[in-house]
């Protein structure tokens, strides 16, 4: 197939690009910046902000994957940060969908990025969140709904439509993985809060295999990228420090303080979200590292 990405240079998409090639898949990305010869993947491009695109790679694409999206947390939220982030994914829905309806394509298949966001950080439901559960109220989950609902509109076009909700992406050079445990490496384990917040995590080559079983199947409908055991924060921690074999000391850090760094932001971080993996699952997939011991693992020999 040729694969239609956007986003396809970050820390997913990059990943994605690679494992995409390896199946024989021919990789295109769309980007914001000037195309450039020697690229490793032939790149178009497209300013969606300004609804302006290249019209010759949607005449080429089998599928579209679409990632694209300001980095939730590179900055701390300010409200221009908060329009940066909801436009850049609106933008992007949108402009695809334009796209499709103005050009004669012979796409198959859509697959497009959300986040557990969607459900909010006051868990109040008993188990896990389903892709059955309502939208919350708080500025993730409301960023998640227009992120949605703007890439929508292809079904109408007879696309199918995959949008996958995903938790924590843990990679070893890139996300939050090396944001929460490089402090053991200097003998501290700073644990938010209580510790006990529960996690929803994914490991970066199960979100990819997540990817591609959907955009290969196309498939339709809402799925969690999550693997199937959540863990608390200080769960994820204790592992790091077993694997690694580092003795550090538990450094607790409020949450006022929590709050006084981050802002908003550090909601996300302190409160409960676990989410269900079943349908997923159900639908045939199987996890590489389904449990958090056999993710770091594979993370601290990873040199990627």
């Amino acid at each position: 197939m040729n694969i239609l990405i956007t986003g396809g240079t970050g820390l997913i998409g990059t990943r994605l690009s690679e494992l995409l090639t390896e199946r024989a898949h021919t990789v295109m990305h769309l980007s914001h910046s000037q195309p450039q010869e020697n690229a490793k993947y032939k790149t178009f491009g497209w300013k969606p902000e300004d609804r302006e695109y290249d019209a010759e790679v949607f005449r080429t694409a089998d599928a579209i994957i679409n990632l694209a999206g300001a980095g939730i947390a590179d900055k701390r939220w300010t409200n221009k940060r908060k329009e940066e982030i909801v436009n850049s994914r609106v933008d992007s829905g949108d402009l695809i969908v334009k796209a499709l309806e103005e050009t004669e394509h012979k796409v198959q298949a859509v697959v497009n990025a959300s986040a557990i966001g969607w459900y909010g950080t006051d868990q109040t439901v008993a188990g896990k969140f389903t892709e059955k559960d309502p939208v919350a109220q708080d500025f993730l989950a409301l960023t998640c709904y227009q992120w949605e609902k703007s890439i929508e509109p292809v079904r109408e076009l007879n696309i199918p439509l995959s949008v996958v909700r995903t938790g924590i992406v843990l990679a070893k050079n890139g996300g939050a993985y090396p944001k929460l445990t490089l402090p053991i490496t200097f003998f501290a384990m700073p644990v938010f809060g209580t510790g006990n917040q529960t996690y929803s995590w994914i490991h970066i080559d199960d979100l990819c295999g997540i990817y591609i079983k959907l955009v290969e199947e196309k498939a339709d409908g809402v799925y969690n990228a999550v693997a199937p055991e959540p863990v608390t924060q200080e769960e994820l921690l204790q592992t790091v420090k077993k694997v690694k074999r580092y003795t550090s000391f538990r450094l607790p850090v409020p949450k006022g303080i929590m709050r006084r760094l981050l802002g908003e932001m550090s909601d996300s971080l302190l409160t409960n979200t676990a989410v269900s993996a079943d349908k997923i699952i159900s639908d045939g997939y199987r996890f590489k590292y389904p449990d958090i011991e056999s993710a770091v693992r594979a993370l601290e020999k990873s040199t990627d």
